[in-house]
C-alpha cells in the first residue's frame, strides 16, 4: 500500500484527476475585480497548467466602460498540437472558437451557457482564451454565467472550448466552484 501511495504521490498532477482543485484568489484594483482559480488539467492527453481568471469592473462613464467576463490561460499550448490555437489568435484570427459552459448546482438542472471567444498570447508559452462583454449591459452571457455563480449553490462547472464543428477537439476543464458564491457575489459588487 506505502508503494502504492509513493508512486501515485511522484506521478504528475492530472495523471489521476482530470482536473486538479485548484486555489482560489481574490484581487481588487481599484475598480477592477478579479477571482482566479490556477491548477492543472490534462488536455487532449496532455498535462498542462492552466488559469480561469473571472472578472468585472462595473466602470461606465463618458470615457470608459468596464468589461466582465473571464479568461482561460493555458501554459505550454506548443504541447497541445492537436489543437489549432494559431487559428483563433488575434484581430485576424480566422475564426472563433466556440465555449460551452456547463453550471452545476445541487437539487437544480444543469445550466447551459455559449458564447464565442476571442484568442490571444499574452505570453509566449501562454494562449488565452477570452469570453468578455462590456459590464454595463444588462444582459449577456458573461453576466449571466457570472450571476449564477454568485446567486446559486453551484458545485462544478464544465469549460469546453473548441474549433468551430470539430467537438472531438474540444479543451475541457472542470473547475469546483462548490462554496465560492459569496466570492463570485462580491466580485459583481457595483453592478447596476
Amino acid at each position: 500500500m506505502a508503494l502504492v501511495l509513493c508512486i501515485a504521490s511522484a506521478l504528475p498532477a492530472g495523471i489521476l484527476h482530470a482536473d486538479s482543485p485548484g486555489k482560489w484568489k481574490e484581487s481588487v484594483e481599484g475598480t477592477r475585480r478579479s477571482l482566479l482559480n490556477s491548477f492543472t488539467a490534462t488536455l487532449l492527453g496532455h498535462v498542462t497548467p492552466v488559469t480561469v481568471t473571472f472578472r468585472c469592473d462595473p466602470t461606465s462613464d463618458k470615457e470608459s466602460s468596464g468589461t466582465l467576463g473571464f479568461t482561460v490561460a493555458i501554459k505550454t499550448p506548443a504541447k497541445i498540437s492537436a489543437f489549432p490555437f494559431n487559428d483563433f489568435e488575434g484581430p485576424d484570427a480566422v475564426a472563433a472558437p466556440e465555449v460551452r459552459m456547463i453550471l452545476i448546482s445541487k437539487d437544480q438542472p444543469p445550466r447551459t451557457f455559449k458564447a464565442l471567444a476571442s484568442g490571444s498570447y499574452p505570453e509566449i508559452d501562454v494562449f488565452s482564451f477570452d469570453v468578455s462583454e462590456v459590464s454595463k449591459k444588462s444582459k449577456s452571457v458573461p453576466r449571466s454565467l457570472l450571476q449564477a455563480l454568485a446567486d446559486s449553490d453551484s458545485e462544478t462547472l464544465k469549460i469546453s472550448i473548441a474549433p468551430p464543428g470539430k467537438p472531438d477537439l474540444a479543451l475541457d476543464l472542470t473547475l469546483s466552484v462548490s462554496g465560492q458564491s459569496a466570492k463570485f457575489e462580491s466580485l459583481l459588487s457595483g453592478l447596476k
